[in-house]
């Protein structure tokens, strides 16, 4: 393999491969990555077991071949290199990768090529859609943050993806909270109520892929035991699903509320990150800042052996008054995903689930935020 590429043109592909190789891994191959040259474009293949990732760059081939060096040396090495041209020059074995940047180089050695899991194949009698890059990237934003990180429930490290309506969902929970995004699809479709669930990482490479500044249509397929996506740029990615189920979230999905306000979201969220700080600032007291509502008002307000706040915002609020208590970085959290504009929240008693979605709706997406609330603090 011979060949010259731009450093930033190298640098892409190097960084998104080595996000999805593995570190450490009984099997070494997983810990490298795969260089394929062909025509006027090199390939980059990475791998951690689970999840693979194809990426390609232009660049001027003089030679046809491949290398499988260390993944993240490479594009350590690339990161650290100055800006133009880089070449990039194979032994016969593939395993030594020379990398040449104006008059000087470098020698990465790494494995046999041939010994490199190939990108899986995909089997017959996939279901398919399609959906706009922008719009799966900020709708996979608004929802992966409240994945579970608990090893122990497998089927909650990951976000559900369900073709129904006519249109894709996507959720993920932790049980103390639950995100879900409905955006409309190009067309096609599994079956109804067809779900997948997606290992987070997979999910979390597709939202920087989709959100990179490529317009296009991300192109997906579902096949047994597995999810494709196809990104506008070229980039492929395959996943394993989790086995496991679930949970059926819409069940426990208030619908009908003993109180409702409606605000803005931007100025709930700076007074929430205001309580916040003054929370954060006592290593003593709960993570937590009130909400109460009533008489046309939401005060949010946090009480701590530093200090204490209290904000009054207006609010148009119907139904019974009630106080109730949150997590504030979970709260936070949930704000910031509902985004700018007027919020509605749906809250039945201080225990209650509490549900938050941007008020007006928006082209394309439909986005639900649902957490529970705390105890009071001393209770």
């Amino acid at each position: 393999m011979e060949l010259a590429i731009e450093r930033k043109n190298l640098m892409e592909i190097a960084e998104a491969a080595q996000r999805v190789a593995a570190k450490n891994s009984p099997q070494p191959a997983f810990s490298h990555l795969l260089l394929e040259a062909r025509g006027g474009t090199l390939l980059a293949t990475a791998s951690d077991g689970e999840v693979w990732l194809r990426v390609a760059a232009p660049a001027e081939v003089a030679g046809e071949g491949t290398a499988a060096p260390p993944a993240h040396l490479l594009a350590g090495l690339v990161r650290r290199l100055p800006d133009g041209p880089v070449g990039l020059r194979s032994g016969p074995d593939g395993a030594t990768l020379h990398v040449a940047y104006g008059s000087s180089g470098a020698a990465l050695h790494g494995l046999d090529p041939a010994v490199y899991p190939p990108f899986p194949e995909r089997t017959g009698g996939e279901t398919r859609f399609s959906v706009d890059g922008g719009t799966l990237g900020k709708a996979l934003r608004r929802v992966l943050f409240a994945a579970s990180t608990d090893l122990a429930r497998p089927a909650l490290n990951g976000a559900l993806v369900r073709y129904a309506g006519g249109g894709l969902r996507l959720a993920a929970t932790d049980t103390f909270r639950l995100a879900e995004c409905r955006l409309a699809t190009n067309g096609g479709g599994p079956a109804e109520g067809a779900d997948a669930v997606v290992p987070l990482r997979a999910l979390k490479e597709v939202q920087r892929l989709a959100s990179g500044g490529v317009e296009g249509a991300v192109e997906a397929a579902t096949g047994e035991g597995y999810i494709y996506f196809r990104l506008p740029g070229g980039a492929e990615l395959y996943a394993r699903l989790i086995a496991g189920r679930f949970p059926n979230y819409e069940e426990v999905t208030p619908s009908d509320f003993a109180t409702a306000a409606r605000l803005g979201a931007g100025e709930l969220l700076a007074a929430v990150e205001r309580a916040g700080m003054l929370v954060e600032n006592d290593q003593l007291s709960p993570p937590l800042v009130s909400l109460s509502f009533g008489d046309g008002r939401c005060t949010v307000a946090a009480r701590t052996q530093t200090g204490e706040l209290r904000e009054e915002l207006r609010a148009t609020v119907e139904g019974e008054p009630v106080e109730v208590w949150f997590n504030w970085r979970w709260l936070a959290e949930g704000l910031r995903a509902v985004g700018g504009g007027g919020i509605f929240l749906g809250l039945n008693g201080p225990l209650g689930a509490a549900v938050f979605r941007p008020e007006g709706g928006e082209e394309g997406q439909a986005y639900t935020y649902v957490l529970l609330p705390a105890k009071p603090p001393g209770e």
